[in-house]
């Protein structure tokens, strides 16, 4: 192996058990740690900027059940492609039947959240998750975000509120930084491409329709366009091929920075996954 080669250290936090193989490959699927310095990392996010309709806060009062909220926010990135994740913070919320529910919706490349029941949080005010997402050079997200008292079960009845009685909500809706995993060292060490141009009918290196000539034992035939070369990390740009309407990032071509030792072996990472973890071969 060329000792010149990128090399990425990784400490797993988490595997997904199984090995799919597909055309003769074998492929593992993980989510990692990055070790180092993630400052290059930091700096990818800076320029990631949140706007509110009207503010960040989600609170209520006199709660009744059927009661809703609604924020509505654009989150834009001028600088690199990176990823944001959207945060509940300094969240309370002692209701206890979890019929407290918030709903994200995105239509223009930000993640979607069906009806899910906000964290019970009791003691001190703390950060939860509600998604992350990547974000292009360029792009602007626009969310709404639905926070609803459900009233009545998916069959009409309505349901039992009375654990509920003098309990608290409260909190903020803000975007904070995501830890730093595989999935986002690949995205900000590279300058992801828009696959809108590639042309699949040629090979990375610009050649197609070759033919093996079984008597000289090589490929004759081929047809060479230097216009159709591609190397590097390229991005989906036909989101109705990808799940959820999100992105994928895949390596093609000559490319030197996608090894990565795990388990004592050289791998190389191939692409991420739509819920964020990386593909290897």
């Amino acid at each position: 192996m060329n000792r010149n080669k990128k090399i990425i250290t990784i400490s797993i936090i988490s595997v997904l058990f199984g090995i799919l193989l597909i055309t003769g490959l074998t492929y593992a699927f993980i989510k990692a740690n990055v070790l180092g310095n993630n400052e290059d990392i930091t700096g990818s996010f800076t320029n990631v900027k949140i706007d509110y309709t009207d503010d960040s806060s989600i609170s209520g009062s006199n709660i009744l059940p059927g009661w809703t909220q609604t924020k509505t926010m654009t989150i834009s990135n001028p600088g690199e492609t990176t990823v944001y994740n959207l945060n509940f913070n300094n969240l309370i919320n002692t209701f206890e039947t979890g019929y407290l529910m918030y709903t994200v919706t995105s239509n223009d490349g930000g993640c979607n959240v069906s009806k899910t029941s906000i964290p019970y949080v009791i003691t001190e005010p703390s950060t939860r998750l509600i998604c992350s997402n990547t974000i292009l050079t360029g792009d602007v997200h626009t969310y709404t975000i639905t926070i609803e008292y459900v009233k009545y079960d998916s069959s009409g009845n309505e349901l039992n509120h009375t654990p509920d009685m003098g309990k608290t909500f409260s909190g903020f809706i803000e975007l904070g930084e995501p830890k730093n995993t595989l999935y986002r060292k690949i995205i900000t060490d590279n300058t992801p491409q828009s696959d809108y141009g590639v042309s699949f009918a040629y090979t990375s290196n610009g050649i197609r329709g070759c033919e093996w000539n079984f008597s000289t034992q090589s490929m004759i035939n081929c047809e060479t366009n230097e216009q159709y070369i591609t190397n590097g990390l390229y991005y989906t740009t036909d989101l109705t091929k990808t799940e959820n309407g999100k992105h994928v990032f895949y390596f093609r071509g000559e490319v030197e920075n996608n090894y990565l030792v795990f388990a004592n072996y050289c791998w190389r990472i191939v692409r991420t996954v739509e819920d964020g973890s990386v593909r290897l071969r």
